[in-house]
């Protein structure tokens, strides 16, 4: 508790570079991690499968990013409204706002659903 009080005020009172930097390095690590998973993906498909295999994977290409779009739009109007709620010293309200917001990502996982579809389809 006390180290989130001091996150917290840490918002108020750092610089605004140090704050860019402090929340955008684990996007941007996360990104590249990204990138290089599927640069290493093609070429794994690419030498074991051939260009059948690359072309699945350009076709998956596509719902994967809706996937993670439907997550990104979840994930980031939790995050303003627990934001506001914070900022209006509403602590209440900011938890009640996130375990709702969070809710429909744990009863129907999108990833979830599509890889029990693919399953379906190709058993």
């Amino acid at each position: 508790m006390e180290k989130n009080l001091n996150n917290s005020h840490a918002m108020g009172t750092d610089s605004i570079t140090r704050l860019m930097w402090r929340f955008s390095l684990p996007a941007i690590v996360g990104m590249l991690a990204n990138a290089l998973y599927n640069i290493v993906d093609r070429l794994f498909v690419g030498q074991t499968v051939g260009a059948a295999g690359i072309g699945a994977i350009s076709v998956v290409f596509p719902f994967m990013i809706l996937v993670i779009s439907f997550d990104l739009l979840v994930g980031v109007g939790a995050g303003s409204l627990i934001s506001i709620s914070l900022g209006e010293k509403r602590r209440a309200r900011a938890e009640r706002d996130g375990e709702r917001d969070h809710a429909p990502c744990r009863r129907r996982n999108p990833s979830g659903s599509f890889g029990r579809l693919v399953h379906r389809v190709y058993s």
